[in-house]
């Protein structure tokens, strides 16, 4: 990610015997790169058979150049999620690592979709580093159906499983952390993704490359 330049220029002036002279100075300053002081991201990626191959692509594609638009300060932990979560890898600056990683993940062989778990989890992975932003990036079609870390047959209606993934992204959120979504698939559900991401942060795999930027 590049940086602005901006030129200063500083006058000066010193008084001798001949006279007074002034001098200008032009400096020329890049600031770091925004990432650069560090930020800790837990990627929370569904792997519920809603999700089709040709989505699995999509979401895989979004993630590994968003992954790859960070310098090294930024550190990756990834969960995956079906009915239960897993931590597939706690935080690592290694960028082969972490889209490995990624780019190994299938579809699940339980049904269910348990948004509450995966963000419980994904939460658990931090914190890193005390002093760097957290993040969790949570991708996904917006249709959980279970809840709570044994993770319950999939239930319909899905309000339970919706309002304990809200009441779990709230704590998350309240604690400090910015929670983005990411809506996966041709049938996402864009108000159930929004209900739990921080404000203005949900974002669909067409324009999800701007959020590191």
């Amino acid at each position: 990610m590049s940086s602005p330049t901006h030129t200063v220029t500083f006058t000066g002036t010193a008084t001798g015997p001949g006279g007074t002279v002034t001098c200008d100075t032009t400096v020329t300053v890049t600031p770091p790169p925004v990432n650069s002081c560090g930020v800790d991201i837990a990627l929370v990626l569904d792997m519920s058979q809603s999700i089709s191959n040709t989505e699995l692509n999509q979401m895989k594609s979004a993630v590994v150049p968003f992954v790859n638009s960070f310098d090294t300060n930024a550190q990756f932990s990834l969960t995956s999620f079906v009915r239960t979560a897993t931590v597939n890898l706690g935080f690592t600056s290694n960028k082969t690592t972490i889209t490995n990683a990624v780019n190994a993940l299938a579809i699940g062989s339980l049904s269910g979709t348990n948004w509450d778990d995966a963000l419980a989890k994904a939460q658990s992975t931090f914190d890193p580093r005390p002093s760097a932003p957290n993040v969790i990036v949570l991708a996904s079609d917006g249709q959980p159906n279970t809840y709570g870390t044994s993770g319950s047959a999939p239930q319909s209606p899905i309000t339970p499983a919706l309002n304990a993934a809200i009441a779990r992204a709230n704590i998350i959120k309240t604690g400090g952390t910015r929670i983005v979504t990411l809506g996966i698939g041709s049938n996402v559900n864009v108000a159930h993704l929004q209900a739990v991401a921080s404000p203005g942060d949900y974002f669909t795999t067409a324009n999800f490359s701007t959020v590191g930027a």
